[in-house]
C-alpha cells in the first residue's frame, strides 16, 4: 500500500529477550524452574528497589525468564491455558525423556494442551508452582515433513 510518509529507518533487532512473571511463591516456583526443569540460574537479588527475584536462562544467556515478588501483597493473575512458556526440545527422543523424567521421576503432574496444534505435536505441558504452564515440544525446525 502505497505511503506519503518518508521510509522509516528499519528497528534494531533485540540482542536479547527477558520474560518477567511476577510470583508470590517466589521461592517454590525458583527451585521448580531450577531443580525441576533443569533451567540454569543466572542470578538472583533481593530488596532490588523493593524487589526481590531469580533470572534463569532459557536458550543461553540472551533469552531470560524473571520471576519476581514485589513488596506489596498482590494476586498474581490467573492464567489462561494458552498463556504458555514454550520449550522447543531438539527431538522426539528428547521429548519422551523429558516427559518421563518431570512426570515419573519428578513426579509433575503432566497435562496435554487442549489446542489440536500442539496436540498434533504430541506436546506436554507441566504446572509451575502457580499454575503457570511450561509446555515441552519438539522444535518445527526438526520435524520432518511426512
Amino acid at each position: 500500500m502505497p505511503s506519503d510518509e518518508p521510509a522509516r529507518p528499519p528497528t534494531p533487532p533485540p540482542v536479547g529477550v527477558r520474560v518477567a512473571r511476577r510470583s508470590q511463591r517466589l521461592e517454590e516456583c525458583a527451585r521448580f524452574y531450577a531443580e525441576d526443569l533443569r533451567l540454569p540460574q543466572l542470578f538472583a537479588f533481593h530488596d532490588h528497589d523493593g524487589y526481590d527475584g531469580f533470572v534463569f536462562a532459557l536458550c543461553g544467556a540472551s533469552v531470560q525468564l524473571e520471576l519476581v515478588r514485589t513488596r506489596e501483597d498482590r494476586p498474581v493473575p490467573v492464567q489462561d491455558e494458552e498463556d504458555l512458556l514454550i520449550l522447543y526440545l531438539a527431538d522426539e527422543q528428547e521429548l519422551r525423556r523429558t516427559r518421563r523424567r518431570l512426570g515419573e521421576q519428578r513426579g509433575l503432574t503432566l497435562v496435554d494442551s487442549p489446542n489440536p496444534y500442539w496436540h498434533a505435536r504430541r506436546a506436554f505441558v507441566v504446572l509451575d508452582p502457580e499454575g503457570r504452564g511450561v509446555m515441552y515440544v519438539v522444535s518445527p525446525d526438526s520435524v520432518v515433513a511426512s
